[in-house]
């Protein structure tokens, strides 16, 4: 009896601690909030923030704007939120921060200086050229100077000219000096002036025809006229053209010889259309010579041409540059370098540390520090970087002075978001403005037009004029001058530009159904340029994507109105699609 009633105690024990422990359970797992208890299975809790965008787990790239399938994988799409204390990023305890040691520096406004390359040759200075005419007609019958090269002092005997009129020339003097001689004690002075005039005029005519002043005083002295006369160097330096031979008859204003001095040259160097902003005369320039390996040469900008020349789209900037040793020889290739502040003269501007930004072809992006509370997060933002300028990047638009950005650790704080499904470098987040550097040149412009026409009439079912425009597009991409880009962008758009050529079929469509199939990877190739370079349309562009073009592929174009005009289908499915994101136009000079 007492072992029955044993165990029922235990028994009742056991079932009270049973009770216990279920009521424990479920008050840690019940819903501490009502609105968590509101919470309907497949949703977030609110604390969670609202919905960015949809993406793919496995694919993290995709960006949709609406929930749906992966179009990869057809899995489902997972919400990307904001974060519960506020705006995208990573937020990193002080323990991480020293893990991936991130280091971040602050945006300051510095004085900062680009280098502008650029490539030429020597010549002669014009001004230090010196051209020896025959000043009276005769026959050359000595040289002095018998080759090109040759070292002359200014006042040096070049040839000896024999020239009957010379002859009559210098019998003219000797009598207008012995009438003057006749008359100077006489007393009458307007006869004394009138011979002084005729013998000064006949001496004038003997300087003129280069006879040196001595010799004419020796004329004078021993009263006997020549017809020999010695022509001299007008200048010191090298003899660079001889046209004088002995025995040669030369008429009066022929040119025998030249002259340069060679103690400073020109440098002659192209400098495209788009450096000529920072170029300004006085400008200290320095230089290579190829023939000069090792040796640099410095002189000064002396002259910048009003006028570009067309075909090349460059000016020849004349540098004026001191040749001690005339080692410098006109005709040498040269490659020189021009340090131009960036921004006007003396002015500060916004700038960061090259580390900082991460690149991606046509994008930059930077982590930025903010501060939440007690937590430190870090934010991507996508920003227009300007020249760079040794270790630092100019900062055209994205920052303010005094942010401060992330120069190390950066990499892994992009690769933890990329895992994340969050903002990154090579996932941006849908609708993120992406700030091209560098616009197209104006020779791409014409491509951008034909294309755009093409769209147009392939959605107007106008196959004539849809493939007239193919065909003006493919002709006006084979003119793209892609020395019209800056030096540091020209690789980049030369390899897009070979994309777009790429994609053109080597044979034209030749009707409307097999132009629609062209044009998609035409399209792909044209985004990625205006994703690059901006377009120069006063109007922004669109791009616009089909889920059902190709088969159900799908497929995206860019055409210049907001509103759905589908080139792969045409009047049958006119208004298929969605518009992806706006391509604003390049911005205007003096804007930003």
């Amino acid at each position: 009896m007492e072992t029955r009633d044993i165990r029922r105690k235990e028994f009742s024990i056991a079932l009270l601690l049973c009770g216990l422990l279920l009521f424990l359970a479920g008050y840690c797992v019940a819903p501490r909030h009502p609105h968590e208890a509101a919470t309907g299975e497949g949703e977030a809790p609110a604390e969670e923030g609202r919905i960015l965008y949809w993406s793919c787990s496995m694919h993290p790239q995709i960006n949709l704007p609406e929930k749906g399938k992966c179009p990869i994988c057809s899995m489902d799409l997972i919400p990307i939120r904001e974060t519960a204390k506020g705006g995208a990023g990573l937020v990193l305890a002080p323990v991480a921060r020293e893990m991936i040691a991130v280091e971040t520096s602050s945006v300051a406004s510095v004085a900062l200086r680009a280098t502008v390359r650029l490539i030429g040759k020597i010549d002669y200075d014009e001004t230090r050229l010196a051209h020896v005419a025959a000043w009276v007609p005769g026959r050359i019958e000595e040289l002095h100077v018998n080759y090109v090269g040759a070292k002359v002092a200014k006042g040096d005997p070049l040839f000896t000219l024999y020239s009957p009129e010379l002859r009559a020339a210098q019998e003219e003097h000797l009598i207008a000096h012995r009438r003057w001689k006749a008359v100077r004690d006489s007393g009458d002075e307007a006869e004394i002036e009138s011979a002084l005039a005729i013998r000064d005029g006949t001496r004038k005519r003997l300087e003129l025809w280069g006879i040196l002043p001595a010799e004419i005083e020796t004329i004078e002295t021993s009263g006997r006229a020549g017809d020999r006369a010695t022509i001299h160097a007008p200048a010191s330096g090298t003899v660079t053209m001889r046209e004088a031979f002995q025995g040669k008859y030369v008429s009066e204003g022929e040119r025998v010889f030249s002259i340069a001095d060679l103690s400073v040259v020109w440098a002659n160097l192209d400098a495209y259309e788009i450096d000529l902003a920072g170029l300004r005369e006085g400008r200290t320039v320095r230089f290579e010579a190829e023939a000069l390996p090792g040796e640099s040469f410095e002189g000064k900008i002396a002259f910048i041409p009003p006028v570009l020349d067309e075909r090349t789209r460059t000016v020849k900037l004349r540098v004026e540059v001191p040749n001690p040793g005339e080692r410098l020889r006109p005709g040498m290739f040269v490659r020189a370098a021009v340090e131009v502040p960036i921004g006007e003269a003396g002015e500060r501007v916004l700038s960061i540390p090259a580390s900082a930004p991460l690149l991606s072809g046509t994008r930059a992006i930077v982590y930025v520090e903010e501060l939440r509370g007690d937590e430190i997060a870090y934010v991507g933002r996508e920003i227009a970087l300007g020249p760079r300028s040794g270790d630092r990047y100019a900062v055209r638009s994205g920052l303010a002075e005094g942010e401060r950005v992330v120069t190390r650790g950066n990499f892994k704080i992009d690769a933890a978001l990329q895992i994340q499904a969050k903002p990154s470098l090579m996932a941006p987040a849908p609708g993120a403005a992406r700030i091209p550097t560098h616009a197209v040149p104006p020779s791409f412009d014409p491509v951008l037009a034909a294309y755009l026409d093409m769209v147009e009439a392939a959605a107007a079912d106008d196959g004539a004029r849809a493939l007239a425009a193919f065909g003006a597009a493919r002709e006006a991409l084979a003119r793209v001058k892609g020395e019209e880009v800056r030096e540091e962008a020209r690789g980049e758009f030369a390899n897009l530009v070979a994309g777009l050529r790429s994609a053109m079929p080597a044979e034209a469509p030749r009707d409307l159904a097999a132009l629609r199939i062209a044009i998609a990877p035409v399209s792909a190739s044209m985004r990625r340029m205006l994703g690059a370079f901006a377009h120069r349309r006063e109007a922004p562009l669109f791009e616009a994507f089909c889920p059902m073009a190709l088969g159900g592929k799908g497929a995206l174009w860019i055409q210049a109105a907001r509103e759905i005009r589908n080139p792969y289908f045409g009047s049958s499915m006119l208004e298929c699609g969605e518009i992806r994101s706006e391509i604003a136009p390049a911005a205007k000079e003096g804007g930003s």
